[in-house]
């Protein structure tokens, strides 16, 4: 079927335009069938995609500073992370570079180097590869070989003015456990590596955390769409589909993607062991 206002091709069953994000609701019978007929099957195999699902969280967590820029196409970051799980692609690196905004695919890249000598970082890094590769793994034995991942939008809508003012604390809780935890030179964490590091290199780690606060903080909130997505997952011999919902955010000028409002919370930092 066919956009009712700028005329792109649209996968049948789509609630939305996947160029300008007009609603497919003019389509009629054909269009809402569709869109109706993958909605029913959400309720289907629950469960199934849970392996999937911590894939497709590259995309809708954030934790440390996973603030994901698009561009001026709010599925760009998807897509591109998509195709890195459709390529069975093990390296962090490249999902950073491909779903987050410069200064933390820089930030990310300064940490792998100051960070190069200590066994504990190379160890937790190989075990998040190794991760990584066996739930593709599991993902083949589930599904079959010629694994295919892709998502269709279900809905979108306009976030309040309440809704980005919390994500605008939120951002700014995100900086300031950033600067305190990592840059307070009373922290256990800053310590910690003052044992382990070189003096220049503790200098580059203390330039590159100052980076980043200075980045945070400069971040601008001014649009948003909450959005729900059914992500489909394909193999030889079965296939199955799951549903996932997250924020579509306007920062800088530039879209990207956060975890719902109502599940921001600087705890998702705590993991981290700071």
């Amino acid at each position: 079927m066919f956009c009712p206002n700028c005329g792109s091709e649209v996968e049948d069953g789509s609630k939305f335009c996947g160029v300008c994000g007009a609603s497919m609701a003019e389509e009629g019978p054909s269009g809402t069938t569709g869109a109706a007929g993958a909605a029913s099957n959400l309720t289907k195999n629950k469960g199934k995609l849970i392996k999937i699902g911590a894939g497709l969280a590259v995309v809708a967590l954030i934790g440390v500073g996973a603030v994901l820029f698009l561009g001026n196409n709010y599925k760009k970051p998807v897509d591109d992370v998509i195709k890195l799980l459709n390529r069975q692609d093990t390296d962090l690196g490249n999902y950073i570079n491909a779903a987050m905004p410069p200064f933390v695919g820089d930030a990310y890249k300064e940490c792998l180097d100051i960070f190069s000598d200590m066994d504990e970082v190379q160890d937790m890094l190989d075990e998040l590869e190794e991760n990584v590769d066996i739930a593709f793994e599991e993902l083949e034995d589930e599904y079959g070989d010629h694994l295919k991942i892709k998502y269709t939008i279900e809905d979108k809508e306009e976030l309040s003015k309440k809704e980005l003012s919390q994500i605008r604390s939120f951002l700014k809780d995100v900086r300031d456990f950033l600067d305190k935890q990592a840059g307070d030179k009373d922290s256990y964490l800053y310590r910690s590596l003052e044992e382990e590091l070189t003096n220049k290199d503790m200098k580059r780690y203390e330039q590159m955390v100052s980076d980043l606060v200075k980045n945070l903080k400069e971040l601008k909130v001014t649009k948003g769409y909450a959005v729900e997505i059914t992500a489909t997952v394909k193999g030889s011999y079965d296939e199955d589909e799951e549903d996932y919902e997250f924020c579509v955010v306007k920062i800088n000028g530039k879209w990207c993607i956060l975890p719902p409002v109502d599940e921001l919370s600087t705890s998702m930092l705590n993991g981290i062991g700071w």
